[in-house]
């Protein structure tokens, strides 16, 4: 996790975000232990549980690095953010490789932040039972109302997601990671079901590989790479979708006027 935050004016080191109680850990894990059907067979380690402050701040224990932007107006800091906040990967290195090198460049001559050990067999987005209510536990305190519960009607990811949003208690508009889960798992999802049937559309040869697609782009065959963009207007948000919207809008001037 990489925290990025504003240094106080009276240099202090205290950040509230991350001051830890021992005891209330412990009783959020025995009450997900005791309610939540996906925590019942965890097991609670007390010996990484009793090395928690009873109530301190851990920020001295957090890895950071410094930035001094000194004298920057809000124009230029806004640009600033804009242009660092999300590093764009170079296109022949993977992301990790990428936000690592970055993490390199911001330490200059202290050491490199340790990237984490990721488990080699990720989770199966459509197929894991309860894997929203495990990554959100304190939105499904309970671990009901997983969007692959069973259910006595199939309910549509955009209603399962616009229904969470519009709660009642207003905890899932608030919770901003949530929020832009939902609308990646959508983006993503409905690319796939683009893909497919531009898939069934288009490359009618069942033997067709992705090498085979990727050796007809690199030899200049631009007509395919086309029309997988003109597929992708149906992607709310997306560059395609946003070009189509900005035709559309040009069609109309010319048709009507300014």
């Amino acid at each position: 996790m990489l925290v990025v935050r504003r240094q106080s004016a009276n240099n202090s080191t205290g950040f509230r975000d991350f001051k830890v109680r021992r005891a209330k850990v412990a009783r959020a894990l025995c009450w997900l232990k005791e309610n939540n059907r996906y925590y019942e067979d965890i097991i609670i380690d007390n010996e990484i549980l009793q090395s928690l402050p009873v109530e301190v701040s851990i920020d001295d224990q957090l890895q950071y690095t410094e930035i001094v932007a000194e004298d920057l107006d809000h124009d230029e800091e806004d640009d600033v953010i804009t242009r660092t906040f999300v590093p764009l990967p170079p296109l022949t290195h993977r992301e990790d490789i990428a936000i690592q090198n970055t993490l390199d460049r911001m330490q200059n001559e202290n050491s490199p932040v340790d990237w984490l050990q990721i488990n080699n067999h990720p989770i199966n987005e459509f197929q894991t039972p309860g894997y929203i209510a495990c990554a959100f536990p304190t939105l499904y305190p309970t671990g009901r109302a997983d969007l692959h519960a069973e259910r006595i009607r199939d309910v549509k990811p955009a209603e399962y997601f616009k229904h969470l949003l519009l709660y009642k208690d207003g905890r899932f508009a608030r919770y901003a990671r949530w929020r832009y889960f939902a609308l990646n798992s959508q983006m993503r999802w409905r690319a796939l079901q683009e893909g497919k049937v531009y898939v069934k559309q288009n490359l009618a040869d069942p033997q067709i590989k992705v090498t085979d697609i990727q050796e007809r782009i690199n030899q200049g065959d631009s007509h395919i790479a086309d029309r997988i963009m003109r597929f992708g207007e149906g992607l709310r948000g997306s560059q395609q979708f946003w070009n189509a919207r900005r035709w559309e809008l040009s069609d109309m001037i010319k048709q009507i006027g300014s």
